[in-house]
């Protein structure tokens, strides 16, 4: 078939629908996007037979009581020396199976339990020869084994239905796809030797998807893959045409070009980045969330019990996953309730019990004010919309970039940069809008480009309500249109922007004047110090041995990433004097504040140093959307820098481990 698919006759349509069609059928019945692996070792050390019995029981095992029929039996069985044994294993009473043990060395026997009720407080007898014989191991598991890595599966049994499929609509999309992109004909690799590999390799990958396919019809077994595993494989199969995409999508835009494939190209690269952000928020939901978005706005059980607005709503608080400690998104999303501060607008004091800093927390309104005006007032989509937004942010910033890339006659891969902020990995994976400013400032930017004043300035002044940090930037464009000779629209949008913040903060600060006073208007957290005092604070802490002591990989970021931090300070400093732009202008004030942060209410956690210092590398990448016209010192010094940034973003930073298992890259 994969040879057919090179043939240009309607044989070889016929075999890209019959290969789609194949691939669509593997990934509706046998890849899981939800599973939840259960599993108990009822028995670890050795237990004699009586009479030629074995009694167990699975009490004080509680997780399985969440393990239902179908499911996997799994023992070790020494039996005596010489000849076969049968062995007769029943569940709560119900025989289960019968198996022929060899004597001599432990053997492993399989066995799936399809009836009864759950696993919890049940007793499992095995009925062997009379002769002594040993049960060593005994396991009840969702299934008989798995697979780690890249190829992720699962061998279940075969009629189990522990997991989620996909939907049809997705199967549906999948066919499409695969049948539209098959149907196109591809060359295959130019020399032999790679037209063997990729034949060879192909027919492997397919022989395997049939196998998972037949699976229950051919054994005991069903053998489910994970969304990753199977894209591993389309990739495969797909390898010659995703080459020729990668050299589509790095060409360059000629002034001739046509509009709609430089679209197409941006396009492609906002859904790669959307993918690569979205497979860490898939894995969370999945490992840790159980499905539940409330569980990336990390809200504590305290400070749920301690708000008046929610503290009385049992149909809330049973749709939240509480923890222990909690985090800045939390009262983002009790902003959420109360956006325009009114429910306590004769007792403003209340606001308190609400808000750690109300002043500071109302003033970043703009996330908040997102929320619920995309989820339509229903506080159930609350968490799940605030994600998402933050998703769609990143999207919206990779979109951008590549569009400033293509007007500079850059390849729109450059948007691929914004995988590479390392803040905003763990704003995602805590709920934090650093991702939204950041794409109204980029999206801004392009508008103000294209001279769209109008859009520019709404972008600029969500930005602004979002992260007030932003002013920098939006200064910095400002002024260079006025350079330019844009005075009056420029002086309109930096106007627009600056006046929706200011207004907005003097609401606040009249909502709030009876309980704060003036303290209401001029709020701000002291996160400031004496330049490089916050770093070398953090790294005597780290030599001191009182940096997260338990964790190494939070010491090798807090080593490592004020390197790469001064690095980029040093580039936005290059870039201001060899290339000034609005952007590379930006950064240098933007490295000044990075390098300035205290330990106290900053470094004191490495994922906050990267987060509030996500606007130097936002700058940078723009800046790099123009690489064409640097000196060629200067196109190297980002060259290095950006691989530096990966190298963190992968490799250093203290969740480079979850990164890398969401994105399949197992190294």
């Amino acid at each position: 078939m994969v040879k057919w698919l090179a043939m240009r006759t309607p044989v070889r349509i016929a075999a890209a629908l019959a290969l789609a069609a194949f691939a669509a059928l593997v990934f509706h019945t046998h890849v899981f996007v939800g599973l939840r692996p259960i599993r108990a070792k009822v028995v670890q050390a050795q237990v004699p037979a009586v009479g030629g019995v074995v009694r167990v029981t699975t009490a004080g095992f509680p997780q399985l009581r969440d393990l239902r029929p179908p499911f996997a039996l799994i023992a070790r069985i020494a039996a005596p020396s010489g000849g076969s044994s049968l062995v007769r294993v029943s569940y709560d009473g119900a025989p289960v199976c019968e198996r022929s043990v060899s004597g001599g060395a432990p053997r492993r026997i399989d066995c799936a339990v399809t009836s009864g009720a759950a696993a919890a407080d049940r007793e499992i007898v095995l009925s062997g020869p009379s002769a002594p014989w040993t049960l060593e191991y005994l396991e009840l598991a969702t299934h008989h084994g798995n697979s780690s890595g890249t190829l992720t599966l699962f061998v279940l049994p075969w009629n189990s239905t522990s997991y989620v499929r996909p939907a049809a609509a997705w199967t549906l999309v999948l066919w499409m796809a695969l049948a539209a992109i098959l149907a196109r004909p591809s060359p295959p690799p130019a020399s032999r030797y790679g037209r063997v590999l990729y034949r060879s390799t192909a027919g492997v990958v397919i022989l395997l998807l049939a196998i998972s396919q037949c699976s229950q019809w051919i054994s005991a077994f069903r053998v489910v893959l994970t969304p990753r595993a199977f894209i591993a494989c389309l990739a495969v199969l797909l390898a010659p045409r995703l080459w020729r995409a990668v050299r589509w999508l790095l060409r360059r835009e000629d002034a001739a070009g046509s509009r709609w494939l430089a679209l197409s190209r941006a396009s492609l690269v906002a859904l790669l980045v959307l993918a690569a952000f979205l497979g860490i928020v898939t894995a969370r939901l999945s490992d840790s969330y159980s499905g539940n978005y409330s569980g990336f706005l990390l809200i504590a059980r305290s400070a749920f019990d301690a708000n008046p607005m929610l503290n009385a709503r049992d149909d809330i608080r049973r749709s939240l996953l509480l923890r222990d400690n909690g985090y800045d998104g939390q009262f983002m999303y009790f902003a959420t309730f109360d956006p325009l501060l009114r429910a306590y607008k004769d007792t403003p004091s209340t606001y308190r019990q609400i808000m750690d800093y109300a002043p500071y927390r109302y003033g970043r309104i703009g996330y908040s004010l997102l929320a619920r005006i995309v989820s339509g007032g229903h506080w159930q989509f609350y968490p799940a919309t605030m994600v998402w937004l933050i998703l769609g942010a990143l999207a919206l910033s990779a979109f951008a970039l590549a569009k400033l890339a293509q007007g500079q006659g850059a390849p729109a891969a450059l948007g691929l940069l914004i995988v590479l902020v390392p803040g905003f990995w763990p704003s995602l994976q805590s709920g934090l809008p650093e991702p939204i400013a950041a794409a109204a400032l980029a999206a801004g930017i392009l508008c103000f480009a294209r001279r769209r004043w109008v859009l520019a300035g709404a972008l600029f002044a969500t930005a602004l309500l979002v992260r007030e940090t932003g002013i920098v930037a939006v200064a910095c464009v400002a002024g260079a249109g006025m350079i330019s000779g844009r005075r009056r629209e420029s002086f309109f949008v930096g106007l627009f922007a600056v006046g929706a913040l200011a207004l907005w903060r003097l609401y606040v600060a009249w909502m709030l004047f009876p309980d704060w006073g003036l303290e209401g208007l001029l709020s701000n957290p002291l996160t400031l110090g004496r330049p490089g005092a916050g770093i070398l604070d953090l790294w005597r802490a780290i030599a001191g041995g009182r940096y997260f002591p338990e964790s190494p990989e939070f010491s090798r970021a807090a080593v490592t990433y004020p390197v790469l931090l001064i690095g980029g300070a040093l580039l936005s400093v290059v870039l201001a004097v060899a290339a000034p732009s609005a952007t590379s202008i930006a950064a240098v004030p933007y490295a000044l504040i990075a390098v300035c942060l205290n330990f106290s209410a900053v470094w004191v956690h490495i994922g906050n140093g990267q987060r509030v210092t996500f606007e130097l590398f936002l700058m940078l990448a723009l800046s790099t959307a123009a690489v064409q016209t640097y000196p060629r010192a200067v196109r190297a010094g980002l060259v290095w820098f950006w691989c530096a940034a990966a190298a963190y973003v992968f490799f250093l930073t203290f969740d480079a481990a979850s990164i890398r298992s969401a994105l399949g890259l197992q190294f």
